[in-house]
């Protein structure tokens, strides 16, 4: 019988880079640690990671919205390019040690499954990450539009490897 396990992305198999110059909690004049905490809110999850923020740059002027910023539109372009990049480098620089254990798992034989609440900035380099090559299976919430941990996300990830045999799931589970 063939398993199939599940992980969750953030502070599982990545961890959020943090890149040179100004990150988003720089432009909301907030700490990197208060930041962490706003962008686990339900809030937050309820608008970004369900996919009712299509864009990178809407997304954008919903952090400024958040953070009560009047911020202009160089501003607010900025800070969506500064995003990209620092997500481009968090799914990019993959800890070595995680891959190789993710290699030696997919050489035994098990199916893998990324379930993950994420926006639309958190995917766009996904296809390029050493990560996607590992999975057989990738489910964001922006996409599917339901958040973790909501039962229709993980029911999503189990439909697409078509299988309901023994599954287990790794990271963080929320609610």
């Amino acid at each position: 019988m063939q398993k199939t396990l599940f992980f969750d992305l953030y502070f599982t198999l990545i961890v959020p880079a943090v890149i040179p110059g100004r990150n988003e909690w720089d432009y909301l004049g907030i700490t990197q640690p208060e930041w962490n905490a706003f962008a686990e809110t339900e809030e937050r999850c309820a608008l970004a990671d369900s996919g009712a923020i299509e864009t990178p740059r809407s997304l954008t002027e919903e952090i400024a919205r958040w953070g009560n910023l009047s911020l202009s539109d160089e501003d607010l372009d900025e800070l969506t390019r500064r995003r990209i990049e620092r997500f481009r480098a968090t799914l990019m620089d993959v800890n070595p040690t995680i891959l190789q254990t993710l290699k030696i798992l997919k050489d035994a034989g098990y199916k893998m499954c990324l379930v993950s609440n994420a926006d639309v900035v958190d995917t766009l380099y996904w296809d390029e990450s050493p990560l996607a090559q590992l999975m057989d299976e990738a489910v964001f919430s922006h996409r599917v539009r339901i958040c973790k941990p909501e039962e229709g996300i993980y029911r999503a990830g189990a439909d697409a490897r078509r299988t309901r045999r023994e599954r287990v799931h790794r990271g963080r589970r929320f609610g």
